[in-house]
């Protein structure tokens, strides 16, 4: 029994199957394509692309002897392939479906195919010889939703089939002139198409992986609630078990004998399970190697510790501090196996069989020697009668299913309750999705944190010159200069992060995700292990970055702040974190936000309130508030935010940072979940200028995935990062800065016109010419952003609907599935912007509202082109405010959108602007900051980047770090 080979693919691999003779092999990464491989010379070769889909193809199946290849897709649609001299020519077979197409195989036959879809339907496709084309045949109102697999029962007429309602149903597929008719009574032939021979509900969850057994006796299918069911004498009166395992759940299974099942799944390592002598199953070991000792958490179930891994294991969803990290998890694979396929020749016995995931494997198995499998002890399973204890054979109605199943449950944790208080007792509370116990704030007075050393800044309140010490011009490039000159390894620099991110997170609340620490120190011991093999580090080496929980990671949960999300792993990473990644940056964790981005304050996370660094009792602002929060807070060096209307600025302005909204296609939004489309930009928070513009230096630029990503060149900003001392004595002479009079009125605070007043005085003072300038249309544009916003929403958040991801209500009808979803998953704020959008986008409204916002966009963009026309750059407040209390005005929607006011003009233009600290006003324990927002021309970002920096380095008795932040990191 061993692992023969990994072969590393794709980034994910959706699905995979093998040609007859073994010699290629064909797989899906996950998007519309099939790529086709075949082994030559002891290396893999890509020989065929076969691309023909609309959208990604979820189902494919490669037959046997006839060598045709079968795809499905969610674009609804089916292709037979056939192989013509050196070209694989599509046939498409028309589905008629409404929903996607969800999985695909061949009869044993391989005269039919069976397509599961969302559509709560099956299409058993076969070729019509008169009319030369392939005909679908639909097993209609059966499923009450999506259809997940299905399998062929050996005698080619039986179709079993797994469902998202949590039941297990077989069919007959008999059609007539495709199939011979068995000349014997009482046999499958005799059962009419479509024909319900038995419904299974033995799960109270979604159920996957069905399969036959290689006689067709024993058909066997998991749930999502950590059980695999074993089911014979499948007919009106069927003999079943399920056994429950102590692990995450399984997503398809495997028959390598008539007695054995290979399983796979979430928990990235193959489990076998064995049926004795009496034909009872049971749990027989890992496959792979060695597995760490599961942990749970309080959500964990009574009878099964999956739950708790759910919730409570880092590698494998939301971080839990209380984990032993110093034990892997000891599998081949680094995510999800979501395919297992058999290899050789598929008889009564398989040998060798194949496992691809959402990693990007594909992993060849051999089982040497059955018997010693089936031999071995399980490694963490309690004794065998434990295990035999966790099933129940049920030969009963329907009606009594679930009270033989209670009373096992009962008499299981009554007899063995030694063993299980044992289990119970290491569930532990989830590391995210709550807030921490509080840690009292003298423990930020500390000169040393886990034995890592710290040097004293001055306080923020003592502002006499002998104590102000300047701030470093860029954090990064001070990271990238110990490196490379070995004062500190890029290992010590995390840790001593992790250790401030721990030590004030109870407080601030800024993070929804947190990844293990040993996780972060693995790639920070990866980037000392370059240095010292002295190869070429990326600009962002040794960085931890922070990302918003609306942007996609593979890596980590995303759920946008959401309760439909909750739990939601992308298969992929966003371009923009992609290209962190790639550059040496380290994602320490993804901050929390208003759900979907809809807020300014985080009070509309469905999760938790993020604190404000400088006054714990204050909003950080939003909906990046975490972004903002960390940076502040020194919980990360820099992070990445979204800004639809303000998203970036005016937490930036709130918590002290500097935060910069790129121009509109600037950054690809490829992995940024979607709020209003046209508005939608990803952005940059750093504790400096220069840190921000490094940061957007290495995520822009052109993205394929992004039709919207500009062509255009992405200039080297990193020239300007200057030290002041090089510096002339008037850096910006002959800058023409224009104050936006509208943004000074009555309507904005005392203390931040004053602010900006004195940061325009700083201009003149450096060489600028500053006028105010005029925009009659600037009061225009806070009620066109919130019609196109929302209209924009309400169409993008239709896609949330409970089927194809996040959490799903049970529901007998499709209407009331998606209602009941959508109901409990989205938030008042979130509801309340889809019904304002629907309503505009609505026949007798769409021309009132929706179309003349369009209008008013238009007269903002000529506004701004004429303005920048005449000014090099244009300045306002980020804000009307500082930061307020948290509360303050959660029942005062219209005050919230108000403070939107700074921001939205820039959205609806599309222009670049940075926000950066000018000053502070009244209030918290030492002030609050006030930010200057500063707006350029579209794609001049390195302008607005020059200026801020020298603004910024120029700036006198004013170090804007708030007090949390008792001690600084040496680097």
């Amino acid at each position: 029994m061993a692992v023969t080979a990994v072969h590393q693919f794709a980034q994910c691999i959706t699905c995979h199957v093998w040609s007859p003779d073994q010699s290629m092999v064909a797989l899906c990464p996950n998007n519309n394509e099939v790529h086709i491989y075949r082994l030559v010379e002891d290396k893999w070769e890509k020989v065929y692309v076969l691309q023909k889909h609309d959208q990604v193809i979820s189902g494919i199946d490669w037959s046997a002897r006839s060598n045709r290849i079968v795809t499905a897709s969610h674009d609804r649609n089916s292709y037979v392939w056939n192989l013509e001299g050196s070209e694989w020519v599509p046939t498409l077979v028309i589905l008629r479906l409404n929903r996607a197409a969800l999985c695909v195989q061949w009869s044993p036959k391989e005269n039919k195919f069976a397509v599961g879809s969302g559509a709560k339907t099956v299409c058993i496709c076969y070729y019509e010889q008169e009319n030369n084309w392939w005909v679908s045949k639909l097993i209609r109102k059966r499923h009450d939703s999506s259809v997940t697999s299905v399998s062929w029962h050996p005698n080619n007429i039986l179709l079993a089939t797994t469902s998202t309602d949590g039941k297990c149903r077989v069919f007959s597929t008999f059609i007539k002139g495709v199939d011979a008719k068995d000349a014997n009574k009482g046999t499958s032939s005799d059962w009419k198409f479509g024909e319900l021979i038995v419904q299974l509900d033995l799960s109270s969850s979604w159920t996957f992986g069905v399969k036959w057994s290689p006689s067709g006796n024993t058909l066997a299918y998991v749930g999502h609630n950590s059980m695999i069911y074993f089911v014979d004498d499948v007919g009106p009166s069927p003999l079943a078990q399920n056994v429950v395992f102590r692990d995450l759940p399984l997503r398809d299974v495997l028959f390598v004998s008539e007695k054995t099942v290979i399983g796979v799944g979430f928990d990235c390592n193959p489990m076998v399970f064995a049926a004795d002598e009496r034909g009872i199953w049971s749990f027989v070991r890992y496959l792979g190697e060695r597995k760490a000792v599961s942990s749970g958490s309080r959500y964990g179930s009574q009878f099964s510790e999956a739950f708790g891994k759910f919730y409570g294991q880092s590698k494998h969803g939301v971080t839990n501090d209380t984990i032993e990290t110093s034990r892997t998890r000891g599998a081949v694979h680094e995510n999800c196996i979501n395919c297992i396929m058999p290899l050789g020749d598929r008889g009564t016995s398989i040998r060798r069989f194949s496992t691809s995931g959402l990693d990007g494997r594909i992993v060849l198995w051999n089982l040497e020697n059955e018997q010693d499998l089936l031999g071995l002890v399980p490694l963490d399973a309690p004794k065998s009668h434990d295990s035999q204890l966790f099933f129940a054979i049920l030969k009963f109605p329907s009606s009594s299913i679930w009270i033989l199943f209670g009373y096992c449950i009962i008499c299981t944790l009554y007899t063995d309750c030694a063993w299980k208080m044992k289990m119970l007792s290491t569930l532990q509370t989830p590391r995210s999705l709550s807030r921490l116990s509080f840690i009292p704030s003298n423990v930020f007075t500390s000169h040393t944190f886990a034995s890592q050393t710290f040097i004293s800044r001055a306080s923020l309140t003592d502002q006499s010159v002998t104590t102000i010490v300047a701030p470093p011009q860029s954090q990064i490039l001070s990271i990238r200069h110990s490196l490379l000159s070995r004062h500190v390894t890029a290992a010590d620099l995390a840790r001593s992060y992790l250790t401030r991110l721990r030590l004030s997170e109870p407080q601030l609340r800024s993070f929804l995700h947190l990844p293990d620490d040993d996780a972060v120190l693995a790639q920070a011991r990866h980037l000392d292990a370059k240095i010292s093999a002295g190869e070429e580090l990326g600009p962002l080496a040794g960085v931890l970055v922070a990302v918003k929980d609306n942007i996609c990671t593979a890596d980590m949960p995303s759920t946008a702040g959401s309760r439909i999300l909750e739990g939601y792993r992308p298969p992929f990473d966003a371009t923009a974190v992609k290209r962190v990644k790639e550059l040496g940056g380290i994602v320490v964790g993804k901050t929390n936000l208003d759900e979907f981005g809809m807020g300014s304050t985080t009070e509309a996370s469905a999760f938790q309130v993020t604190a404000n660094p400088w006054d714990v009792s204050r909003v950080p602002g939003g909906s990046s508030g975490g972004s903002a929060a960390a940076v502040s807070a020194r919980q990360c060096v820099v992070s990445l935010g979204s800004d639809t209307g303000g998203s970036v600025r005016q937490p930036a302005s709130f918590c002290g940072v500097v935060g910069l909204k790129p121009t509109y296609g600037r950054v690809s939004r490829f992995g940024l979940m979607a709020y209003a489309s046209s508005l939608d930009a990803i952005g940059c928070f750093g504790s400096s200028v220069a840190d921000t513009g490094i940061l957007l230096h290495s995520i822009a630029g052109h993205d394929r995935f992004d039709a919207t990503s500009s062509k255009q060149d992405v200039s080297n900003f990193l020239s300007h990062f200057v030290p002041v001392s090089s510096l002339e004595s008037k850096p910006l002479k002959g800058l023409r800065v224009g104050l936006i009079r509208e943004t000074i009125d009555n309507g904005v605070d005392a203390g931040v016109i004053s602010a900006i007043r004195a940061a325009a005085l700083h201009f003149e003072e450096l060489g600028c010419s500053v006028n105010e300038v005029s925009l009659p249309s600037f009061s225009l544009g806070l009620p066109a952003y919130y019609i196109l916003a929302v209209s924009e929403s309400s169409s993008n958040l239709s896609r949330y609907d409970g089927i194809r991801y996040g959490n799903q209500v049970h529901a007998d009808e499709l209407d009331s599935l998606y209602g009941g979803s959508r109901a409990k998953g989205f938030g008042s704020e979130v509801k309340m912007r889809i019904l304002m959008g629907t309503y505009a986008l609505s026949a007798g409204y769409y021309d009132a509202y929706y179309k003349r916002a369009q209008q008013v966009r238009t007269i903002i963009r000529n506004s701004f082109k004429e303005a920048l026309n005449q000014n090099d750059i244009l300045i306002s407040p980020a804000a009307p405010s500082a930061a307020y209390k948290i509360g303050e005005k959660k029942n005062d929607p219209l005050a919230m959108y108000a403070g939107d006011i700074m921001t939205v003009n820039v959205n609806l233009a599309g222009l670049p602007a940075l926000v950066l600290p000018c000053g502070f006003v009244e209030g918290g324990p030492a002030g609050l900051p006030v930010g200057l927002q500063l707006i350029g021309a579209a794609f001049d970002e390195e302008q607005l980047l020059r200026v801020g920096h020298i603004f910024e380095q120029t700036l006198e008795n004013c170090r804007f770090v708030p007090p949390i932040v008792a001690d600084d990191i040496v680097y």
